[in-house]
């Protein structure tokens, strides 16, 4: 129980809120997503270990998909379960995976302006 707690709490160290989404700023991988570590040493992804955490597992060879499609955003709201072949489709058609940025612009310190990791959803 305590690593969950210390690890959500990690977790929300690293989030940005932003007036439409939830911006990762912890680790990013090489293909665009949020990576987090977990206190057992499992790392995974960002999104992925949210979902996981607050709606439960997804079954095997079940992805999420971001229908906002930024990689490295968080909010539950802009995921959707489905297969790796939808999430193919939902991509731009001329954008691939490693391409994809976020076009929020962090403030000098690094964060997106407005409220912080502990305001609600």
């Amino acid at each position: 129980m305590r690593t969950a707690v210390v690890d959500r709490w990690r977790f929300d160290r690293k989030v940005v809120w932003s007036p439409t989404c939830l911006w990762w700023v912890g680790a990013i991988a090489d293909d665009g997503y949020g990576r987090f570590a977990t206190g057992t040493g499992q790392v995974m992804s960002a999104h992925r270990w949210l979902w996981e955490q607050d709606v439960g597992p997804l079954p095997a060879g079940v992805r999420l998909r971001h229908c906002c499609d930024e990689t490295s955003w968080v909010r539950l709201a802009h995921l959707l379960p489905g297969s790796h072949r939808l999430n193919m489709g939902d991509m731009p058609a001329a954008d691939a995976p490693a391409a994809r940025t976020t076009t929020a612009e962090p403030t000098s310190a690094g964060r997106l302006a407005g409220p912080g990791p502990s305001a609600p959803p």
